[in-house]
């Protein structure tokens, strides 16, 4: 092979080598969700193909350049959210009178038809949830909007048969555990603190605490980035709000941004 020739198919290797990369760079843009619904963003999940969110009484499913899939109205309280098997799960507090109110696990496929609703009499107020290790953790809103050093998160297991009660003590923080993801045999949970003395916190397999960071903030949701954006390091996404006023009406969208965790810091991937 003449030298001209090997040179040329180095080159030629080297940029397919590199197509992947800069592919992949791509991957971590952020995502922008202008302002539109009338709740702001509880919790979110994800999967290759898509981006589901609950916007407290709206479901919108989305693709990662930020175009609507989907929008699909829910009941009232709907917060926190995770995917499991291809199933979401809400932790969802229904305020609506009468007869149906209550705390519940409500299960949707991903184009947001209803496949259960479990009634969690142990966890009234439910905000966050994730699943980790073959258990759901759920948090509960004990104390409402009065600051209070001390939270706590119920353990269920895959059919929502109670295990146990761990209370959680990181400060001052305001209503429950906001959000909660499991991944890479650890919690990763956003709460209100005001002032904000954590963004995001680290727990182990058995909710004991591991450190926080004071950014990003991660009140409004989390979940370890989808199969085809992970890496060496753990991988999640974090949401941020944007809002607006317009005619006298306050309306909600989020950001969503890429972090990767190297063992001692969250960095930005873009």
């Amino acid at each position: 092979m003449s030298t001209r020739r090997l040179f040329s198919r180095v080159v030629l290797l080297t940029f397919l080598a590199l197509l992947p990369l800069a592919a992949q760079d791509s991957d971590f843009k952020p995502i922008r969700f202008p302002p539109k619904y009338r709740g702001h963003l509880q919790g979110f999940c994800v999967d290759d193909d898509a981006i589901y969110m609950s916007f407290t009484s709206m479901m919108v499913k989305a693709d990662y350049n930020g175009n609507i899939l989907l929008e699909k109205p829910i009941e009232s309280h709907a917060g926190d959210i995770c995917l499991h098997e291809g199933k979401i799960y809400i932790a969802h507090s229904v305020r609506a009178k009468g007869a149906g109110a209550g705390s519940f696990v409500t299960i949707l496929d991903t184009d947001f038809n209803q496949l259960n609703r479990i009634p969690l009499p142990k966890t009234p107020r439910p905000d966050g949830i994730g699943f980790l290790n073959g258990s759901f953790f759920i948090g509960q809103d004990e104390f409402g909007k009065d600051p209070h050093p001390t939270n706590y998160i119920h353990q269920y297991d895959e059919n929502f048969v109670f295990q146990k009660s761990h209370t959680v003590e990181i400060g001052n923080t305001h209503y429950g555990v906001q959000t909660i993801a499991g991944f890479n045999n650890e919690l990763w949970m956003g709460f209100y603190m005001n002032p904000r003395k954590y963004g995001i916190c680290r727990f182990d397999a058995s909710v004991v605490f591991q450190e926080g960071f004071a950014s990003p903030g991660a009140s409004e949701g989390l979940c370890e980035a989808p199969p085809s954006r992970r890496g060496p390091f753990p991988r999640l996404i974090v949401s941020s709000n944007i809002n607006e006023t317009k005619d006298g009406v306050r309306l909600f969208g989020t950001l969503l941004r890429f972090y990767e965790f190297d063992g001692e810091k969250l960095n930005r991937l873009k």
